[in-house]
């Protein structure tokens, strides 16, 4: 009798290219690795490398995606791990892997989206690396399919529905961004990838069990 694996092989396979990314990321160095990360259209010199040579990040398309598997720090990594190994398995059951890749990967690019939309209205030019808009997505997805599976937060230590925790990460994101609270978090980017979760579900629920 062969053996499940704990994980479905999307969520797996996602799990371990952060993992390889981050490393990857720091043997590099910073100034290597920000070009990946996700840049407002313009050009500007970050650095030089070995040779001497400038180093100019701008934006690419491509950033839209590779900015996801970059993270600022270990605790940064980690806490988007936490959501999507909590999380992801169970949609990607419900779902079949195939279509949770292209919500994983749809949210990450609403997330990118939204934050290149904030970043002009700022007239800021500014690096944005993180798997955090596709996590958003996961949860509102889970929520959704699962809205009356309890959660554990930790701040406050209380149990909730998911439906109703997803609802309170949610209206959180839209007070910190509209007031400008917790500077450096992306917090429009994180409504994105929401939306895009919940849009998704919408779409696909009256064909999944």
């Amino acid at each position: 009798m062969s053996m499940q694996l704990r994980f479905p092989p999307a969520t797996s396979a996602i799990t371990a290219a952060l993992l390889i990314a981050f490393a990857l990321q720091n043997l590099l160095g910073e100034i290597r690795a920000l070009p990946f990360a996700l840049w407002p259209p313009g050009h500007e010199v970050i650095g030089v490398d070995d040779d001497g040579l400038p180093i100019v990040a701008g934006f690419a398309p491509v950033q839209m995606l590779t900015y996801g598997f970059l993270h600022g720090n270990l605790t940064h990594l980690l806490l988007n791990l936490a959501g999507l190994l909590i999380f992801a398995p169970d949609v990607e059951r419900t779902l079949g892997s195939l279509r949770f890749v292209l919500l994983y990967a749809a949210c990450l690019a609403a997330a990118a989206l939204a934050q290149l939309v904030t970043a002009h209205l700022e007239a800021a030019f500014y690096p944005t690396v993180g798997a955090s808009g596709a996590i958003y997505g996961i949860i509102v997805a889970a929520a959704m399919l699962f809205p009356k599976r309890e959660i554990f937060l930790f701040f406050p230590p209380v149990h909730l529905a998911a439906r109703n925790a997803a609802l309170i990460m949610v209206v959180a994101e839209v007070v910190h961004g509209v007031l400008g609270t917790q500077a450096g978090v992306a917090h429009f980017a994180h409504l994105g990838g929401a939306v895009v979760g919940f849009l998704l579900i919408l779409l696909w629920r009256p064909r999944v069990r």
